[in-house]
Protein backbone atom coordinates (compact mmCIF):
# COMPACT_ATOMS: atom_id res chain seq x y z
CA UNK A 1 0.00 0.00 0.00
CA UNK A 2 1.42 3.40 -0.98
CA UNK A 3 1.97 6.15 1.56
CA UNK A 4 -0.39 9.06 1.94
CA UNK A 5 1.14 12.47 2.50
CA UNK A 6 -0.32 15.65 3.96
CA UNK A 7 1.47 18.70 2.57
CA UNK A 8 0.90 21.60 4.95
CA UNK A 9 1.59 25.32 5.04
CA UNK A 10 0.60 27.71 7.83
CA UNK A 11 0.65 31.49 8.06
CA UNK A 12 1.14 32.87 11.54
CA UNK A 13 1.35 36.01 13.67
CA UNK A 14 5.04 35.36 14.39
CA UNK A 15 7.81 32.79 14.27
CA UNK A 16 7.70 30.93 17.60
CA UNK A 17 5.03 28.30 18.42
CA UNK A 18 3.38 28.90 21.76
CA UNK A 19 3.91 32.66 21.51
CA UNK A 20 2.64 33.29 17.98
CA UNK A 21 -0.56 31.79 16.54
CA UNK A 22 -1.83 30.40 13.25
CA UNK A 23 -3.80 32.72 10.95
CA UNK A 24 -4.27 30.39 7.96
CA UNK A 25 -3.84 26.69 7.17
CA UNK A 26 -3.51 25.03 3.79
CA UNK A 27 -3.48 21.22 3.44
CA UNK A 28 -2.93 19.19 0.28
CA UNK A 29 -3.28 15.40 0.34
CA UNK A 30 -1.28 13.34 -2.16
CA UNK A 31 -0.21 9.76 -2.72
CA UNK A 32 3.10 10.92 -4.16
CA UNK A 33 1.97 10.81 -7.77
CA UNK A 34 -1.06 13.15 -7.91
CA UNK A 35 -3.03 15.62 -5.84
CA UNK A 36 -5.96 13.92 -4.10
CA UNK A 37 -7.60 16.66 -2.03
CA UNK A 38 -7.12 20.26 -0.92
CA UNK A 39 -8.40 22.09 2.16
CA UNK A 40 -7.78 25.54 3.62
CA UNK A 41 -9.14 27.93 6.18
CA UNK A 42 -8.38 31.25 7.76
CA UNK A 43 -7.91 30.96 11.52
CA UNK A 44 -8.87 33.57 14.10
CA UNK A 45 -5.94 34.19 16.48
CA UNK A 46 -6.36 35.57 19.99
CA UNK A 47 -3.72 38.23 19.32
CA UNK A 48 -3.54 40.94 16.63
CA UNK A 49 -1.54 40.27 13.47
CA UNK A 50 1.59 42.50 13.41
CA UNK A 51 1.85 45.00 10.58
CA UNK A 52 4.99 43.40 9.11
CA UNK A 53 3.18 40.04 8.88
CA UNK A 54 0.19 41.71 7.22
CA UNK A 55 2.53 43.25 4.65
CA UNK A 56 4.11 39.84 3.97
CA UNK A 57 0.98 37.66 3.74
CA UNK A 58 -1.80 40.10 2.93
CA UNK A 59 -3.88 38.55 5.73
CA UNK A 60 -5.41 41.38 7.78
CA UNK A 61 -7.06 41.44 11.19
CA UNK A 62 -10.38 42.19 9.47
CA UNK A 63 -10.05 39.05 7.30
CA UNK A 64 -9.68 36.71 10.29
CA UNK A 65 -12.28 38.44 12.46
CA UNK A 66 -15.10 36.18 11.24
CA UNK A 67 -12.91 33.05 10.95
CA UNK A 68 -13.10 30.18 13.43
CA UNK A 69 -10.39 29.80 16.10
CA UNK A 70 -8.19 26.74 15.80
CA UNK A 71 -9.94 24.79 18.57
CA UNK A 72 -13.09 24.81 16.42
CA UNK A 73 -11.09 23.54 13.44
CA UNK A 74 -8.97 21.06 15.36
CA UNK A 75 -11.06 17.93 14.74
CA UNK A 76 -11.32 18.65 11.01
CA UNK A 77 -7.59 19.31 10.71
CA UNK A 78 -6.80 16.20 12.75
CA UNK A 79 -8.93 14.02 10.43
CA UNK A 80 -6.95 15.29 7.45
CA UNK A 81 -3.53 14.74 9.07
CA UNK A 82 -4.23 11.48 10.89
CA UNK A 83 -2.09 8.57 9.63
CA UNK A 84 -0.41 10.78 7.04
CA UNK A 85 3.26 11.59 6.61
CA UNK A 86 3.59 15.31 7.32
CA UNK A 87 5.28 17.31 4.53
CA UNK A 88 6.20 21.00 4.61
CA UNK A 89 8.82 23.40 3.35
CA UNK A 90 11.05 23.99 6.42
CA UNK A 91 8.98 21.37 8.16
CA UNK A 92 9.87 22.14 11.78
CA UNK A 93 8.15 25.52 11.51
CA UNK A 94 4.78 24.26 10.27
CA UNK A 95 4.93 21.06 12.32
CA UNK A 96 5.74 23.01 15.47
CA UNK A 97 2.76 25.34 15.05
CA UNK A 98 0.31 22.55 14.24
CA UNK A 99 1.52 20.43 17.18
CA UNK A 100 1.30 23.39 19.59
CA UNK A 101 -2.20 24.28 18.35
CA UNK A 102 -3.37 20.67 18.75
CA UNK A 103 -1.91 20.53 22.26
CA UNK A 104 -3.74 23.74 23.22
CA UNK A 105 -6.94 22.07 21.99
CA UNK A 106 -6.31 18.95 24.09
CA UNK A 107 -5.26 16.74 21.17
CA UNK A 108 -2.06 14.68 21.24
CA UNK A 109 -0.68 14.35 17.72
CA UNK A 110 2.61 13.23 16.24
CA UNK A 111 3.60 12.34 12.70
CA UNK A 112 6.57 11.28 10.65
CA UNK A 113 7.74 14.34 8.77
CA UNK A 114 9.87 15.36 5.80
CA UNK A 115 11.23 18.76 4.80
CA UNK A 116 11.01 19.51 1.07
CA UNK A 117 13.80 22.08 1.39
CA UNK A 118 16.21 19.48 2.73
CA UNK A 119 14.94 16.78 0.40
CA UNK A 120 15.61 19.05 -2.59
CA UNK A 121 19.16 19.77 -1.39
CA UNK A 122 19.72 16.03 -0.92
CA UNK A 123 18.35 14.90 -4.28
CA UNK A 124 19.68 17.73 -6.45
CA UNK A 125 22.91 18.51 -4.54
CA UNK A 126 21.83 22.15 -4.38
CA UNK A 127 22.91 24.92 -2.01
CA UNK A 128 19.69 26.81 -2.75
CA UNK A 129 16.34 25.43 -1.66
CA UNK A 130 13.81 28.21 -1.05
CA UNK A 131 10.32 27.42 -2.27
CA UNK A 132 10.59 30.16 -4.90
CA UNK A 133 13.88 28.71 -6.16
CA UNK A 134 12.52 25.16 -6.30
CA UNK A 135 9.40 26.29 -8.16
CA UNK A 136 11.57 28.08 -10.72
CA UNK A 137 13.83 25.04 -11.20
CA UNK A 138 10.98 22.52 -11.44
CA UNK A 139 8.66 24.67 -13.56
CA UNK A 140 5.97 25.19 -10.92
CA UNK A 141 3.77 28.30 -10.77
CA UNK A 142 2.89 29.56 -7.28
CA UNK A 143 -0.16 31.78 -7.75
CA UNK A 144 0.03 33.56 -4.38
CA UNK A 145 3.25 33.19 -2.36
CA UNK A 146 2.92 33.54 1.41
CA UNK A 147 -0.68 32.35 1.41
CA UNK A 148 -1.27 28.93 2.92
CA UNK A 149 -3.04 26.93 0.20
CA UNK A 150 -1.03 28.27 -2.79
CA UNK A 151 2.23 27.57 -0.90
CA UNK A 152 0.97 24.11 0.11
CA UNK A 153 -0.01 23.33 -3.51
CA UNK A 154 3.36 24.50 -4.82
CA UNK A 155 5.12 22.42 -2.16
CA UNK A 156 2.99 19.37 -3.02
CA UNK A 157 3.74 19.69 -6.74
CA UNK A 158 7.43 20.03 -5.97
CA UNK A 159 7.29 17.01 -3.69
CA UNK A 160 5.61 14.87 -6.37
CA UNK A 161 8.26 15.91 -8.91
CA UNK A 162 11.04 15.13 -6.43
CA UNK A 163 9.62 11.65 -5.84
CA UNK A 164 9.44 11.13 -9.61
CA UNK A 165 13.07 12.29 -9.89
CA UNK A 166 14.10 9.84 -7.15
CA UNK A 167 12.39 6.94 -8.94
CA UNK A 168 14.15 7.84 -12.19
CA UNK A 169 17.65 8.05 -10.71
CA UNK A 170 17.33 5.07 -8.35
CA UNK A 171 14.90 2.76 -10.13
CA UNK A 172 13.14 2.31 -6.77
CA UNK A 173 9.89 3.40 -5.23
CA UNK A 174 10.10 6.17 -2.66
CA UNK A 175 9.18 4.08 0.38
CA UNK A 176 8.93 5.17 3.99
CA UNK A 177 12.34 3.65 4.61
CA UNK A 178 13.86 5.77 1.88
CA UNK A 179 12.07 8.78 3.32
CA UNK A 180 13.80 8.28 6.63
CA UNK A 181 17.11 7.92 4.85
CA UNK A 182 16.83 11.11 2.84
CA UNK A 183 15.27 13.33 5.50
CA UNK A 184 18.26 14.00 7.82
CA UNK A 185 19.58 17.49 7.32
CA UNK A 186 22.46 17.36 4.87
CA UNK A 187 23.75 20.64 6.27
CA UNK A 188 25.23 18.78 9.23
CA UNK A 189 26.88 15.98 7.24
CA UNK A 190 30.26 17.70 6.86
CA UNK A 191 30.35 19.41 10.26
CA UNK A 192 32.93 18.29 12.85
CA UNK A 193 32.24 17.04 16.36
CA UNK A 194 34.77 19.53 17.73
CA UNK A 195 34.80 22.88 19.53
CA UNK A 196 34.54 26.04 17.49
CA UNK A 197 32.42 28.74 15.91
CA UNK A 198 29.73 28.21 13.28
CA UNK A 199 27.91 30.51 10.85
CA UNK A 200 24.28 29.98 9.84
CA UNK A 201 23.52 31.52 6.43
CA UNK A 202 20.59 31.96 4.08
CA UNK A 203 20.57 30.91 0.45
CA UNK A 204 22.44 34.00 -0.74
CA UNK A 205 25.22 33.38 1.78
CA UNK A 206 24.20 36.18 4.16
CA UNK A 207 25.23 35.29 7.70
CA UNK A 208 22.15 35.19 9.95
CA UNK A 209 23.69 33.86 13.14
CA UNK A 210 27.11 33.25 14.67
CA UNK A 211 27.44 30.77 17.51
CA UNK A 212 29.96 28.81 19.53
CA UNK A 213 29.80 25.18 20.56
CA UNK A 214 31.76 22.45 22.27
CA UNK A 215 30.38 20.17 19.54
CA UNK A 216 29.67 22.10 16.34
CA UNK A 217 27.72 19.33 14.61
CA UNK A 218 25.37 18.69 17.54
CA UNK A 219 24.72 22.37 18.16
CA UNK A 220 23.89 23.14 14.52
CA UNK A 221 21.55 20.15 14.47
CA UNK A 222 19.72 21.66 17.46
CA UNK A 223 19.33 24.95 15.57
CA UNK A 224 17.85 23.11 12.61
CA UNK A 225 15.14 21.71 14.89
CA UNK A 226 14.20 25.25 15.93
CA UNK A 227 11.22 26.45 13.84
CA UNK A 228 12.35 30.07 14.15
CA UNK A 229 15.75 29.46 12.56
CA UNK A 230 15.37 26.35 10.41
CA UNK A 231 13.11 27.97 7.83
CA UNK A 232 15.82 30.50 6.97
CA UNK A 233 18.99 28.37 7.12
CA UNK A 234 20.39 27.12 3.81
CA UNK A 235 24.17 27.07 4.39
CA UNK A 236 26.53 26.48 7.31
CA UNK A 237 30.25 27.18 7.64
CA UNK A 238 32.50 26.77 10.65
CA UNK A 239 35.87 27.45 12.27
CA UNK A 240 37.43 24.90 14.58
CA UNK A 241 39.02 26.65 17.57
CA UNK A 242 39.49 23.50 19.71
CA UNK A 243 39.51 25.79 22.77
CA UNK A 244 36.23 26.96 24.31
CA UNK A 245 37.90 30.18 25.50
CA UNK A 246 38.93 30.97 21.94
CA UNK A 247 35.46 30.07 20.66
CA UNK A 248 33.97 32.61 23.09
CA UNK A 249 36.34 35.34 21.90
CA UNK A 250 35.95 34.59 18.18
CA UNK A 251 32.16 34.45 18.48
CA UNK A 252 32.13 37.80 20.27
CA UNK A 253 34.46 39.30 17.67
CA UNK A 254 32.44 38.03 14.72
CA UNK A 255 29.12 39.21 16.13
CA UNK A 256 30.52 42.74 16.37
CA UNK A 257 32.02 42.52 12.88
CA UNK A 258 28.98 41.07 11.14
CA UNK A 259 25.99 42.09 13.27
CA UNK A 260 23.92 39.01 12.32
CA UNK A 261 20.16 39.59 12.72
CA UNK A 262 19.63 36.53 14.97
CA UNK A 263 22.37 37.58 17.44
CA UNK A 264 20.67 40.68 18.83
CA UNK A 265 20.60 39.32 22.40
CA UNK A 266 24.38 38.80 22.37
CA UNK A 267 25.16 42.45 21.60
CA UNK A 268 24.52 43.40 25.24
CA UNK A 269 27.36 43.34 27.79
CA UNK A 270 27.76 40.25 29.92
CA UNK A 271 27.28 40.24 33.65
CA UNK A 272 30.63 39.72 35.29
CA UNK A 273 31.27 38.36 38.81
CA UNK A 274 34.29 39.47 40.81
CA UNK A 275 36.20 38.74 44.03
CA UNK A 276 36.35 41.89 46.19
CA UNK A 277 37.64 42.81 49.63
CA UNK A 278 36.51 45.29 52.27
CA UNK A 279 36.98 45.99 56.02
CA UNK A 280 34.25 45.15 58.53
CA UNK A 281 33.50 46.99 61.78
CA UNK A 282 36.09 44.98 63.70
CA UNK A 283 38.89 45.83 61.28
CA UNK A 284 38.92 42.43 59.54
CA UNK A 285 39.54 42.08 55.81
CA UNK A 286 36.51 40.38 54.30
CA UNK A 287 36.60 38.63 50.92
CA UNK A 288 33.38 38.31 48.98
CA UNK A 289 31.72 37.99 45.59
CA UNK A 290 29.93 40.80 43.80
CA UNK A 291 28.24 41.35 40.46
CA UNK A 292 30.45 43.74 38.50
CA UNK A 293 28.72 46.67 36.88
CA UNK A 294 30.97 49.32 35.31
CA UNK A 295 33.72 48.95 37.92
CA UNK A 296 36.86 46.97 37.18
CA UNK A 297 38.14 46.96 40.77
CA UNK A 298 37.76 43.26 41.56
CA UNK A 299 40.76 41.11 42.40
CA UNK A 300 39.63 38.38 39.99
CA UNK A 301 36.84 38.07 37.43
CA UNK A 302 34.47 35.25 36.43
CA UNK A 303 31.67 34.59 33.97
CA UNK A 304 29.26 33.26 36.59
CA UNK A 305 28.76 33.10 40.33
CA UNK A 306 29.66 29.42 40.62
CA UNK A 307 33.12 29.96 39.13
CA UNK A 308 33.75 32.87 41.50
CA UNK A 309 32.59 30.82 44.47
CA UNK A 310 34.84 27.88 43.59
CA UNK A 311 37.81 30.24 43.20
CA UNK A 312 37.16 31.88 46.57
CA UNK A 313 36.90 28.49 48.29
CA UNK A 314 40.24 27.54 46.71
CA UNK A 315 41.81 30.72 48.13
CA UNK A 316 40.46 29.88 51.59
CA UNK A 317 42.03 26.41 51.41
CA UNK A 318 45.34 27.40 49.78
CA UNK A 319 46.06 30.41 52.03
CA UNK A 320 44.38 29.11 55.19
CA UNK A 321 42.02 32.07 55.39
CA UNK A 322 39.31 32.28 58.04
CA UNK A 323 36.26 30.81 56.26
CA UNK A 324 33.90 32.99 58.31
CA UNK A 325 35.62 36.08 56.88
CA UNK A 326 35.10 34.87 53.31
CA UNK A 327 31.48 33.82 53.32
CA UNK A 328 32.58 30.18 53.34
CA UNK A 329 31.18 29.34 56.76
CA UNK A 330 27.88 29.84 58.53
CA UNK A 331 29.75 30.70 61.75
CA UNK A 332 29.59 34.29 62.99
CA UNK A 333 32.89 36.19 63.23
CA UNK A 334 32.31 39.18 65.53
CA UNK A 335 35.91 39.62 66.63
CA UNK A 336 39.22 40.86 65.31
CA UNK A 337 41.41 38.17 63.67
CA UNK A 338 44.94 39.55 63.05
CA UNK A 339 46.24 36.22 61.66
CA UNK A 340 43.50 36.17 59.04
CA UNK A 341 44.24 39.78 58.13
CA UNK A 342 47.92 39.02 57.61
CA UNK A 343 47.10 36.16 55.24
CA UNK A 344 44.36 38.16 53.49
CA UNK A 345 46.82 40.96 52.78
CA UNK A 346 49.08 38.44 51.03
CA UNK A 347 46.14 37.18 48.95
CA UNK A 348 45.35 40.73 47.87
CA UNK A 349 48.98 41.46 46.98
CA UNK A 350 49.28 38.25 44.96
CA UNK A 351 46.09 38.85 42.98
CA UNK A 352 46.89 42.50 42.33
CA UNK A 353 50.37 41.50 41.17
CA UNK A 354 48.82 39.18 38.59
CA UNK A 355 46.66 42.05 37.29
CA UNK A 356 49.62 44.42 37.15
CA UNK A 357 51.98 42.01 35.38
CA UNK A 358 49.57 40.86 32.71
CA UNK A 359 47.99 44.26 32.07
CA UNK A 360 51.29 45.08 30.30
CA UNK A 361 51.98 41.58 29.02
CA UNK A 362 53.60 41.12 25.61
CA UNK A 363 53.62 37.56 24.35
CA UNK A 364 51.47 34.48 24.03
CA UNK A 365 48.89 32.94 26.33
CA UNK A 366 48.40 29.23 25.78
CA UNK A 367 44.80 28.03 26.09
CA UNK A 368 44.77 24.53 27.52
CA UNK A 369 41.04 23.87 27.74
CA UNK A 370 41.12 21.22 25.00
CA UNK A 371 42.33 17.70 24.25
CA UNK A 372 43.49 18.49 20.70
CA UNK A 373 46.98 17.31 19.82
CA UNK A 374 48.04 20.80 18.69
CA UNK A 375 48.17 24.09 20.60
CA UNK A 376 46.05 27.24 20.80
CA UNK A 377 47.45 30.68 21.72
CA UNK A 378 46.25 34.23 22.22
CA UNK A 379 48.63 37.05 21.27
CA UNK A 380 49.01 40.21 23.40
CA UNK A 381 51.07 43.34 22.91
CA UNK A 382 51.46 45.45 26.07
CA UNK A 383 48.20 44.05 27.40
CA UNK A 384 46.39 44.55 24.08
CA UNK A 385 44.72 41.53 22.49
CA UNK A 386 46.03 41.24 18.92
CA UNK A 387 44.72 37.88 17.73
CA UNK A 388 45.18 34.14 18.02
CA UNK A 389 47.24 31.29 16.61
CA UNK A 390 46.17 27.68 16.17
CA UNK A 391 49.12 25.45 15.39
CA UNK A 392 50.03 21.79 15.29
CA UNK A 393 53.58 22.80 16.22
CA UNK A 394 54.96 23.39 19.69
CA UNK A 395 55.28 27.18 19.41
CA UNK A 396 53.06 29.92 17.99
CA UNK A 397 54.15 31.87 14.94
CA UNK A 398 53.30 35.40 13.84
CA UNK A 399 52.95 34.05 10.29
CA UNK A 400 49.75 32.17 11.16
CA UNK A 401 48.33 34.80 13.51
CA UNK A 402 44.64 35.57 12.94
CA UNK A 403 43.42 39.06 13.84
CA UNK A 404 40.55 39.52 16.30
CA UNK A 405 38.17 42.46 16.33
CA UNK A 406 37.27 43.56 19.86
CA UNK A 407 33.73 42.54 20.79
CA UNK A 408 31.40 43.88 23.45
CA UNK A 409 32.06 40.87 25.70
CA UNK A 410 35.81 40.73 25.14
CA UNK A 411 36.84 42.74 28.23
CA UNK A 412 34.76 40.49 30.46
CA UNK A 413 36.12 37.33 28.86
CA UNK A 414 39.74 38.44 29.13
CA UNK A 415 39.43 39.49 32.76
CA UNK A 416 37.97 36.08 33.56
CA UNK A 417 40.61 34.27 31.49
CA UNK A 418 43.57 36.12 33.04
CA UNK A 419 42.18 35.63 36.55
CA UNK A 420 42.03 31.88 36.12
CA UNK A 421 45.21 31.26 34.09
CA UNK A 422 48.41 29.97 35.67
CA UNK A 423 51.88 31.58 35.18
CA UNK A 424 52.96 28.62 33.05
CA UNK A 425 50.35 29.58 30.46
CA UNK A 426 52.19 32.85 29.64
CA UNK A 427 55.22 33.08 27.36
CA UNK A 428 56.91 36.48 26.96
CA UNK A 429 57.87 37.28 23.38
CA UNK A 430 59.68 40.64 22.97
CA UNK A 431 60.00 40.05 19.21
CA UNK A 432 56.32 40.99 18.92
CA UNK A 433 57.31 44.60 19.57
CA UNK A 434 59.14 44.66 16.25
CA UNK A 435 56.46 42.67 14.43
CA UNK A 436 53.56 45.02 15.19
CA UNK A 437 52.77 48.65 15.57
CA UNK A 438 50.20 48.27 18.32
CA UNK A 439 48.70 51.71 17.67
CA UNK A 440 46.91 50.08 14.73
CA UNK A 441 44.96 47.89 17.13
CA UNK A 442 42.11 48.64 19.56
CA UNK A 443 43.50 49.55 22.99
CA UNK A 444 41.87 46.93 25.17
CA UNK A 445 43.40 45.78 28.42
CA UNK A 446 42.05 43.05 30.64
CA UNK A 447 41.71 45.21 33.78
Amino acid sequence: MSNLYAVVDVETTGSRPGLAEITEIGIVLTDGTKILETWSSLVKPSVPIPSNIIALTGITNEMVQSARPFEQLADEVYSLLKNKIFIAHHVHFDYGFIKAAFAASGIHWEAEKICTSRLYRKLYQSDKSSLAWICTQLGIVNTRPHRALPDALATAEAFVKMLHHYRNISGKQFTTGVLRYTSPNTLTDQLPNSTGVYYLKNETGKILYVGKALNIKNRVYQHLRDPEKSRFIAQVSFLETHSHWLALLVEDSEIQRLWPPFNSAQRRPLKNWGIIYYYDGFGNIRLGITLEEKRHSSLAYFQNYRQAQEFLLTLVADYNLNPAMCGASAASAKYYDPQHNQVAEKVIRDLLAVKEVYSHFTGWVELKDHSWSGKVFLCFLEGILIGYSITAKGKPEVSNLKRLRIGIHTPYLLRALFSQASPSDFTYDPTLQQAFDHQEYPLLRFC
